[in-house]
């Protein structure tokens, strides 16, 4: 998997490039069928093949990270740090290009809205405000679990939520 991912990247990332557009690698999560950290489950298995594909001549610059609360929490159960701790060791070292925001009950990839399972929400955007991230805080919610005529409203919910989650913890900025 390891060579198939660099093979990957090694074609991407020139065409990326040439595009100006940069790839976002998903921080890691677990198989749910096999209960297994999946392929770069660890997080320093991770951090190894993000600098290998940014060691890439010519390319560097176009490989980026995206933090997905969710995969981080579900790698949790597999001796990976909680999500903040993820954040700060992960953005210490790079810089976080994207955030894929949902909550579980680290047990499988729920794609709920924040408080809609075990992750630490505070300190989760603390460790995304000590590491520097000011990105968009893009919600990935799974609104297919509501009856159609709800979806609209479990995303709006989904929106508050997280609104509210930051005036807490950051004020009415």
């Amino acid at each position: 998997m390891y060579s198939l991912s660099m093979k990957m990247f090694s074609f991407a990332l020139p065409i990326a490039k040439e595009c100006g557009v940069k790839i976002a690698t998903e921080t890691f999560g677990s198989t749910f069928k096999y209960q297994t950290c999946e392929f770069f489950g660890r997080i320093e298995h991770f951090m190894r093949a993000y600098n290998d594909a940014k060691a890439i001549p010519g390319c560097g610059d176009m490989m980026s990270i995206c933090i997905d609360t969710g995969h981080s929490h579900v790698a949790t159960r597999f001796d990976n740090p909680p999500v903040g701790e993820l954040i700060r060791k992960v953005g210490s070292e790079i810089e976080i290009a994207c955030l894929h925001i949902h909550d579980n009950d680290s047990y499988s990839d729920q794609h709920n809205i924040p408080h809609g399972g075990t992750i630490d929400w505070i300190d989760t955007l603390t460790a995304l405000e000590d590491v520097g991230c000011n990105k968009v805080y893009n919600l990935e919610l799974d609104t297919r679990k509501y009856n159609r005529n709800l979806i609209t409203d479990a995303a709006t919910f989904g929106i508050k939520v997280m609104r509210q989650l930051l005036t807490r913890k950051f004020g009415n900025n």
